[in-house]
This record gives C-alpha cells, structure tokens and sequence, in this order.
C-alpha cells in the first residue's frame, strides 16, 4: 500500500521548521565564535559569581573589611594571577620591592598595625595592553581561611587603551585571619563605577 502524498503546504511547513531551527543554531554558534574571538567567555562574561561559590553565598555583613593601599596598572613582573600575604613588616617589605620593581628609589612601604592586620596583594598576572584594573571585591571567611574575591576589568571593546603590557594589581590591608587565603578571579568588562 502506497503511503498517501502529502500536500505542498504539509512540505512547506515543515521545511519552515528546519529554516527555523537551523537558523537558531547559526545564530547560537555565531555568539560563541564571536566570544572566543574576542576571548571572551560568552557564558561569564559579566555574570555574578557561580551559585554556590563562597563568593556568591556571602551575606555583605560577613565579609572581612579591608582598606585599599594602592591600586596600580604597572606592578611587577608577575606572569599569572598570584595572590600574596604579608603577615609581618618583612614580608610587606619583600613583596613593597617586588610590585615597584624598577622604581628608583622605591617608596616607602605603608604602615599597618601588625598586631591584628595584615596586607594582601593581588595581581592578575601581565596584560598585553592598558585599560585592565584588579579590584578586590571582598574578602570571606571560608572553612579553610578567606577566598579573596577579586573582579578584574577588561578594557571594553573598541576602547582607546595604551598599546604597552601592563601588570595591574591591588595591595589592601585587611584583619588577621587564620588558615590560607583562596583566590577567586571573574572577568567583567568596562570599567568600575
């Protein structure tokens, strides 16, 4: 028995389907080449901090306060993202001489009251042009010490940015704390209010 022919406008619909669906496919791979094209993650990009990351579950009133020290776009040779920690006058000293590397004379190191502070730096590592800035978020305490949650500004497309590498990094002062600190980087484009 011959299956029964269907009508052209049976065909039509359902080739309007497949249009319809292929066309949505292009569209969806077009925005996901076009984020690594500009090497950005289409799927972050801007987005708060991942649902369940401490980050994202800290209530404001439980973050560490801290006070900024100086923010810079042109620290020291770091090739990656480090996080340092410098619990004493000598190791604020030693990693003071590392973000000024190069400048003569260095400046003096900030104050801090030892006894219940210490300093925490942050740098994202070298970026090939200006238009980058580091900036610490908050600082939560975790089960294992604190996550340093830091969000680190992208130079939004099409900026006018200086064409050198730079090193952009954060020092801040921040309560003693016990354990390690964790660092916890997410990308966002343009720069902070």
């Amino acid at each position: 028995m011959a299956a029964p022919e269907q009508s052209p406008v049976g065909r039509r619909s359902r080739r309007t389907v497949w249009l319809a669906v292929g066309a949505a496919t292009l569209v969806v791979a077009a925005g996901v080449v076009v984020g690594i094209v500009t090497n950005r993650d289409p799927w972050r990009q801007g987005h708060p901090w991942a649902r369940g990351h401490p980050c994202a579950e800290a209530a404001t009133g439980d973050a560490l306060p801290f006070r900024d020290l100086e923010h810079s776009a042109n620290g020291a040779n770091w090739v990656r993202p480090e996080l340092t920690v410098a619990r004493s006058h000598t190791e604020l000293t030693t990693l003071w001489t590392r973000l000024h590397a190069g400048q003569q004379p260095v400046p003096p190191p900030p104050s801090i009251a030892w006894s219940h502070a210490l300093a925490i730096g942050v740098t994202v590592g070298t970026r090939p042009t200006g238009g980058y800035r580091v900036e610490i978020e908050r600082i939560v305490p975790s089960a294992r010490g604190v996550e340093v949650c830091v969000v680190e500004y992208t130079p939004a497309r099409g900026s006018a940015v200086s064409q050198a590498l730079t090193l952009p990094y954060q020092l801040v002062e921040a309560p003693r704390f016990n354990g390690s600190a964790h660092l916890s980087i997410r990308k966002e484009a343009g720069t902070p209010d």
